[in-house]
């Protein structure tokens, strides 16, 4: 799947906003966190008969019958304990009418969270046995989802729909909820005859009650696991595209959404759908290849033959340019699941890199051989970016047991980290021999459950190679090698001699010294080459290696680590000004003129700047320019806030500029100037509308309250999804005003604004909440837990998420936040206990002590950022004057000297 965290930038998605901030909790698994291990398997489900009445869908309930066919693994039973072979439990949460028949069934129990089964008879030698459940669904937790219209939006499309990862199939199917155990499917759906009914395989037929309901039959042949079970009920609206080697391809969303939206998020599927196959050497093995999309799926989910997303994916012709490259790289991803996670599907959790990793490595394979070799690049560092941000906060083993619940694992690690650690492989290997080992992966384990070293010892096979090493470092290890690097250039003996530390490497810490050859280009004058290799050897224990490398005819003018991107790593290394802006300038690949960019901002210089705002200004590619902006945005220096302000006039792709916009946050009356400017725009990409007006936001001027009003009433500026209503809502919190502040809490009553704004709001009221007058505290407190007992999950997470922030020190909601449990999954109810772990753990305050402190303390550090930029200018006006030739030989001199110069 698509995990939240990878998703958030789609615009507004609150969830995954949060999702993304307590990545950064540093506490991957609490302590004393025992080792996790896949069940037991001599008793197993094998097929599963799934009925289900949804005739009462308005109200939320379902009635199930479930005929599991269970079979006895075991050839023999004579070593295996008698326990295993007369009983089995099944994961079934909060279930109503509990009812279990079955063949030689003895007793059974049933306690809110598992089913017992118990056999007066032990099994026989893969003997087969059938049990019948019978129960209730009503309003469950997770797991099946339903959309009802209300009052407040009469416009909701009725349907109900499955989201299950990692292990929430429980909260509507009695199953072993585990990967595992894999069984085939007959699922009948019984609904409103005008009400479509979709499900995992092949379409069977259908039958008509004369109650003017229906019965839908669909057959998976193929063996599933329980988090790959879909199905969904209601009004949708269909889209067919071509089939592709006689497998039918359609899509599917809620009805009112524009048929040209929906086509324009799944365009690509059939190209894909071809391309896919010759990669990894084995035909789409399904009946057909339909998605579907529900605002009830967070991110994007590849169940077998039926894949779900989140409605916020679909596109207008607004979004579509900022969009459409990363939904189709969704596409490609949940279409790579069909072999790696659900043709061969992990045997637990800790192996879940095996599919996620593959899928996120997959990604970057569809832009390098249908987009561009830019695209590519782009990705890696985009994955490795966010792999090494995460190491930042903890760090684990690819390969772990320990966590503290199974959706831990889907983090950083996993997705990037592991994508990463997939490429490296491909380029020890050659892809020759390595695209060959993964054929033979994929093509012996079809069917089957794997483990991480079932893919090691295909890829040896292919090679020859031994890998045990590179995955007991790469994949059993933690980290990754951390370059702190030296330069020297000796102009006598023409020699460039580089030197590089890997700086995390630490043994009591399990993080290894990594074994790798990192390759060094450097090019002179003259446009001459020359290489290099910085090797490493564990072996011999040292953290430092250097290469000299004899250079000939002139002095070095760019210089490249890892050119032909080999190695994951993060690298410090700085050549001098003018080697880097030659790399910059005409480095080749993405992340050679990427670092070059980040150490010019880094050293801030006059001269430093004005190179990146001269080539900046030229760079064709957008990836190159985002990662710049984002580079001095960090750097918040006047002279950075010059070339954001300059490059947002200039920018003409969408997705720079929301990256843009968003790295203008920042209090400054040029940004402002340049801000009002930008939003005079038509018809602005809506993410970078969004961003900007957050932006304009943090200006806090006074002036501006009126515009940003008028602009939250405007019902021509809502933009898809609510992009541009969720961005003016969260800037008037961030202007801090009181009339702001009332206004927002007028707009928490449901309808008020469009629901997927409505998470928005309130992050809006409790940014705005410590700046107001005293009761404003207590009042943003008051409506953030009024919002607890919200019916979206999104709305409730993020009034948690801002009652546990710093700001509000709500301790006293502590208690009210504990009363929401019965409405959490275990997996979200992790999630807010770690929310609420700083809360519970902070001492108490007075009235206001904390959030005061913090108050003084943010203003204090706005003013001095405000001082240091003013002083910053004068000085570098100064230096600027400095530098201006006293003379003039011509008038394009004096046109040069005219320009104003960058300043930092």
């Amino acid at each position: 799947m698509v995990h939240l965290c990878q998703t958030h930038a789609l615009g507004g998605h609150a969830t995954a906003e949060i999702y993304a901030s307590l990545a950064a909790s540093g506490d991957f698994a609490p302590a004393n966190t025992l080792p996790s291990y896949a069940p037991h398997t001599v008793i197993q489900p094998i097929h599963i008969d799934i009925s289900l009445d949804f005739r009462q869908i308005e109200q939320k309930r379902a009635k199930a019958r479930i005929v599991h066919t269970l079979a006895n693994s075991a050839k023999q039973n004579s070593s295996v304990p008698r326990a295993l072979l007369t009983s089995l439990k099944l994961n079934g949460v909060g279930f109503s009418g509990m009812d279990v028949r079955g063949d030689g069934l003895g007793s059974w129990t049933y306690d809110g969270k598992e089913v017992s089964l118990y056999w007066n008879t032990p099994f026989g030698p893969e003997e087969r046995r059938t049990v019948e459940l019978t129960y209730d669904i009503i309003e469950p937790v997770t797991g099946l989802f339903f959309e009802v219209p209300t009052k407040e939006y009469p416009n909701r499309a009725l349907h109900a729909i499955t989201d299950l990862e990692s292990e929430r199939c429980r909260y509507w199917l009695a199953t072993v909820d585990f990967p595992v155990v894999r069984t085939t499917l007959k699922i009948n759906l019984r609904a409103a005859s005008n009400l479509m009914a979709i499900a995992n395989g092949a379409h069977v037929g259908q039958t008509d009650h004369d109650d003017g309901s229906r019965t839908t039959e669909w057959k998976l042949d193929q063996l599933c696991p329980s988090y790959l079970i879909c199905f969904a009920v209601g009004l949708f609206e269909e889209v067919v595209d071509e089939e592709v080697n006689g497998i039918p391809v359609k899509y599917y969303a809620p009805k009112g959404f524009a048929h040209g939206d929906i086509k324009r998020a799944f365009d690509l599927t059939p190209k894909m759908l071809r391309w896919l196959p010759e990669k990894v050497g084995l035909a789409i093995p399904w009946p057909k290849y339909y998605q579907i999309a529900s605002p009830h799926v967070g991110g994007a989910m590849e169940n077998i033959s039926l894949v779900t997303w989140g409605s916020q994916y679909l596109m207008d012709e607004n979004y579509a340019p900022d969009r459409q490259l990363q939904i189709q790289l969704t596409n490609i991803h949940e279409m790579a699941h069909t072999y790696f996670g659900d043709l061969l599907v992990i045997r637990h959790f800790e192996h879940v890199w095996q599919k996620e990793s593959w899928a996120t490595y997959m990604e970057a394979c569809w832009l390098e051989d249908n987009v561009s070799q830019d695209e590519f690049v782009f990705e890696l560092l985009g994955n490795a970016e966010r792999y090494i941000t995460e190491t930042e906060d903890y760090m684990r083993p690819m390969v772990t047991r320990t966590y503290g619940t199974s959706w831990q694992m889907f983090d950083n690690h996993t997705y990037p980290g592991g994508g990463w650690r997939i490429h490296m492989l491909r380029k020890l290997l050659g892809d020759e021999s390595f695209w060959a080992g993964v054929k033979d992966y994929v093509n012996t384990f079809q069917g089957k459950t794997v483990e991480t070293d079932d893919f090691r010892k295909c890829l040896e096979k292919a090679s020859g190679i031994n890998l045990v090493k590179f995955f007991d470092q790469w994949f059993y290890s933690k980290g990754y090698p951390k370059f702190k690097g030296e330069y020297n250039y000796n102009g006598d003996k023409k020699q460039v001699q580089i030197t590089l530390e890997q700086t995390l490497a630490d043994k009591a810490a399990g993080i290894p010294i990594f074994d790798c050859t990192v390759e060094i280009e450097v090019t002179c004058e003259g446009d001459e080459k020359f290489t290099g290799e910085v090797i490493f050897n564990s072996e011999t224990r040292s953290q430092k290696a250097t290469v000299v490398i004899p250079v000939r005819k002139g002095k070095p003018t760019i210089v490249r680590v890892d050119p032909d991107t080999k190695l994951l790593c993060s690298l410090e290394l700085n050549p001098g000004e003018d080697i880097l802006g030659n790399t910059a300038k005409s480095g080749g690949d993405v992340i050679s003129r990427v670092r070059a960019y980040k150490e010019l901002i880094k050293i801030g210089s006059y001269t430093a700047l004005k190179k990146v705002q001269e080539t900046v200004a030229a760079e064709p590619f957008y990836g190159v320019r985002i990662k710049v902006a984002q580079a001095l945005g960090k750097a918040k220096t006047d002279g950075a806030l010059k070339i954001l302000i300059a490059m947002l006039k200039a920018e003409k792709n969408a997705t720079c500029a929301f990256t843009i916009a968003t790295e203008l946050e920042i209090r400054d009356d040029k940004v402002r100037e340049a801000l009002l400017e930008y939003l005079k725009g038509k018809d602005l990409p809506y993410r970078a509308h969004n961003a900007a007006l957050q932006a304009l936001g943090v200006q806090r001027n006074k002036e501006d309250l009126k515009f940003l009003l008028s602009v939250a009433q405007d019902s021509t500026k809502i933009g898809q999804h609510a992009i541009v209503r969720s961005g003016v809502l969260r800037a008037l919190g961030k202007t801090r005003q009181p009339e702001a502040f009332e206004y927002l809490l007028t707009r928490l009553t449901p309808g008020a604004e469009p629901e997927r704004a409505r998470p928005s709001i309130a992050a809006a009221i409790a940014i705005a909440a410590q700046w107001q007058p005293a009761p404003g505290t207590k009042r943003a407190i008051e409506a953030l837990c009024d919002l607890l007992k919200d019916e979206a999950p999104d709305v409730r997470l993020t009034a948690i998420h801002y009652l546990c922030s710093a700001n509000l020190e709500a301790r006293g909601a502590l208690s009210t936040i504990a009363a929401t449990k019965p409405l959490w999954d275990l997996r979200d109810w992790s999630v807010v206990q770690e929310m609420t772990k700083a809360l519970r753990e902070s001492p108490a305050q007075g009235p206001g002590g904390s959030s005061q402190q913090l108050k003084t303390l943010m203003k204090s550090v706005e003013e001095l950022e405000q001082k240091l930029r003013k002083l910053e200018e004068k000085e570098k006006e100064r230096e600027a004057k400095e530098k201006v030739p006293e003379k003039k030989e011509n008038a394009d001199e004096k046109k040069e000297a005219a320009a104003t110069p960058v300043q930092a």
